[in-house]
């Protein structure tokens, strides 16, 4: 059966995120340790694609992708807005053990901050 485009009925929008464990202080390099918190964000209307938990080990051997956020919306607005707010209250501690331990706290927010940080200081 031959279908065509004018055929196809809308039915709303999905966007999604993808998680990575990288350092954006080391050229987003994958940066290993251990989950020692994993907390998606169940009361945003939102898939969660992962293969970790809390005390999952982020190695070197495999992709460092930590999960895939899908959101869906009667329009891309809305898709991408639930987004926002799933990622939003998502967050993680990872604890890094190489080159030296220290614990890193992520939020959307702070990485929004970071991204602007980087890019006005890009600028001056």
């Amino acid at each position: 059966m031959v279908t065509f485009q004018e055929d196809i009925d809308w039915y709303g929008s999905a966007i999604e995120a993808r998680l990575y464990a990288e350092d954006p202080r080391n050229d987003f390099l994958p940066a290993t340790g251990t989950l020692i918190a994993y907390e998606p964000n169940s009361e945003v209307e939102a898939r969660w694609d992962s293969g970790v938990e809390e005390g999952s080990v982020i190695g070197t051997e495999f992709d460092p992708m930590i999960a895939k956020v899908i959101c869906y919306g009667e329009n891309r607005l809305e898709a991408a807005n639930k987004l926002s707010m799933a990622l939003e209250a998502f967050s993680y501690w990872r604890s890094c053990y190489e080159p030296r331990f220290f614990s890193f706290y992520f939020t959307f927010r702070s990485l929004l901050k970071w991204l602007n940080y980087n890019e006005l200081y890009r600028k001056s």
